[in-house]
């Protein structure tokens, strides 16, 4: 079962290697988000070329982790696949649907938190600052079911082993 995950000589019927998938697409994103935020602050094409190892690695977990979820999304689906995919997707969308207000809530308090205790908290000003921010909720809302499902399935070469 699966041999459509053995990709690149990495085994991905192991969750281990899927978790660490799921690890190397947020990574990714961080540096790839990272990386461009500094070019805008700095003004640097330099900083701008940092962003493309996040790009590889976030398109290569990305591209794993929509190997792994490929079955889930089928009109093939077994009782058990079909409940694993309505679980993560109604675990990712109660994480995307409670971010915004998050954000919101520390766009209110920042301000007075930073002013009350003298801390130098980070508040986003312009859209070059929101762009970023906006840029990762929609990666993230595209992603995080799928890494739900990588992530919680079992190892497959146990599922074809006998038992």
């Amino acid at each position: 079962m699966r041999e459509d995950l053995l990709i690149a000589g990495i085994d991905f019927r192991r969750r281990t290697n899927r978790r660490y998938a799921c690890v190397a697409t947020y990574v990714g994103y961080i540096l790839l988000i990272g990386a461009l935020w500094a070019a805008f602050e700095v003004r640097s094409i330099a900083l701008a070329l940092g962003a493309i190892p996040g790009l590889l690695l976030m398109g290569y977990g990305w591209w794993v982790l929509n190997q792994v979820a490929a079955p889930y999304s089928t009109d093939q689906t077994d009782e058990r696949q079909t409940q694993v995919r309505n679980q993560a997707f109604f675990r990712a969308y109660q994480i995307i649907a409670g971010l915004p207000f998050v954000f919101l809530f520390y766009l209110d308090e920042a301000p007075q938190l930073a002013a009350k205790h003298g801390w130098d908290l980070w508040i986003p000003q312009s859209g070059e600052h929101f762009q970023p921010i906006m840029f990762g909720y929609l990666l993230l809302a595209i992603t995080l079911p799928h890494a739900f499902i990588a992530w919680q399935d079992p190892d497959y070469l146990d599922v074809d082993s006998p038992a």
